[in-house]
């Protein structure tokens, strides 16, 4: 019974020294929402001081030079755990509920001390309940080869659906990519916790689009954003179209709806009449599993658009009478979306796939001058895969 306690000792001690070591790095994922830029300076400052680098990107190259905190909410409370590159946890702190309004000074103080409490005084052992209820892990089968898997209630995928964006925003740093058929490529870049930017064309070019969206958090689980998708034509095309955009995302990382609405413009006739249109989005996510998800996103579009046209009559013998030229008008209504699955790949929470059905509903409804109407409805689907990834860039 000595020798055992004797070798748990040295295996603490070991560990402490080993963590204390000048040029430990140290990752905050924050799932509370609390840091800021402010409050990310004060903490370089003070875990500078006890020879802690807090840095706000990850190198995976050589993940293990870092351990991993996570601020995250659990009933109402504001918590933070502490784990190493094996998915070792080595603490975890309750923060309270009054973190969220203290001072920046005071948040950046109290975050400090409760994780360079941890650091320093590291737990060897951790009961099987306490780590799931942490719910803040990394997992790897090679810590070397930058797989990673963060709290298992929340997405790394978060930010979008198959291509509509949510109301939560990128964070800091974080780079986002988005393929469908390995033809449309997509690219994202928080610029900040609150701002990101993205830009995205075909493989041939054309056409060529940028994104920025907005975030503002209203609560544990809702998310307001505002955002701009200009799509411009190339090789010499002057074809333009912009989407401005606002919506509203309910729910968790892993389970939520998103609405929302934008005014559609464009400078060509022949995309939704020429005239400004409205266009609604109903989207949303719902975990399956751990691994799989149900997803949607719809897109709800109705616009007027004015044809001239003829009509050729013919006189009772089959001969040729003359020809009507009117003018027609069209009452549209399109509807298109992506229905189907996400799958997360098991070894690395950062990729995932999506599969699905495309769905094209247009409903036509015509009108003319001369008293005459008509109708159709055309719908189509078509099958769709894409492939995301996310890349936490390093300095």
């Amino acid at each position: 019974m000595k020798t055992r306690t004797f070798t748990i000792s040295l295996f603490s001690l070991f560990l402490l020294l080993s963590l204390n070591v000048k040029g430990q790095k140290l990752v905050i994922e924050d799932n509370a929402d609390i840091l800021s830029d402010a409050v990310d300076s004060l903490l370089v400052e003070k875990f500078k001081n006890n020879g802690v680098e807090y840095t706000l990107i990850v190198d995976f190259k050589k993940k293990c030079d870092y351990l991993f905190a996570n601020l995250y909410l659990e009933e109402g409370q504001i918590k933070a755990s502490l784990h190493d590159c094996k998915n070792q946890i080595l603490g975890r702190k309750n923060l309270g509920n009054s973190l969220r309004v203290a001072s920046k000074e005071d948040q950046a103080t109290l975050i400090y001390y409760a994780l360079l409490d941890m650091i320093k005084n590291p737990q060897t052992t951790v009961s099987q309940n306490e780590e799931s209820s942490t719910n803040k892990q990394l997992s790897s089968d090679d810590p070397e080869k930058g797989s990673i898997e963060f709290d298992p209630n929340v997405s790394e995928h978060d930010s979008r659906y198959f291509f509509a964006p949510t109301a939560r925003p990128l964070k800091k740093s974080e780079l986002y990519y988005n393929t469908v058929y390995f033809l449309l490529h997509d690219a994202q870049f928080g610029i900040t916790d609150r701002l990101s930017f993205g830009m995205g064309t075909t493989i041939i070019g054309f056409p060529f689009y940028f994104t920025t969206k907005f975030s503002i958090p209203a609560g544990e689980k809702s998310y307001f954003a505002i955002g701009d998708l200009l799509i411009l034509g190339t090789y010499g095309s002057d074809f333009n179209g912009n989407l401005l955009f606002a919506n509203y995302t309910y729910g968790s990382s892993k389970s939520n709806f998103t609405i929302g609405g934008g005014l559609l413009t464009s400078n060509t006739d022949d995309l939704f009449g020429g005239r400004p249109s409205f266009v609604a989005n109903v989207s949303g996510i719902k975990s399956i599993g751990k691994y799989f998800y149900l997803i949607t996103e719809n897109y709800i579009n109705p616009f007027r658009k004015t044809e001239q046209r003829s009509r050729d009559f013919f006189n009772p013998d089959g001969s040729y009478a003359y020809t009507q030229f009117y003018e027609a008008n069209y009452q549209k209504v399109l509807w298109f979306g992506i229905t189907g699955l996400r799958l997360v790949t098991k070894k690395n929470a950062l990729n995932s796939f999506q599969i699905g059905l495309t769905h094209v509903l247009d409903y036509e409804y015509e009108t003319s001058n001369n008293n005459t109407s008509s109708s159709s409805m055309n719908f189509t689907a078509v099958p769709t895969i894409s492939f995301t990834k996310k890349f936490k860039l390093q300095e």
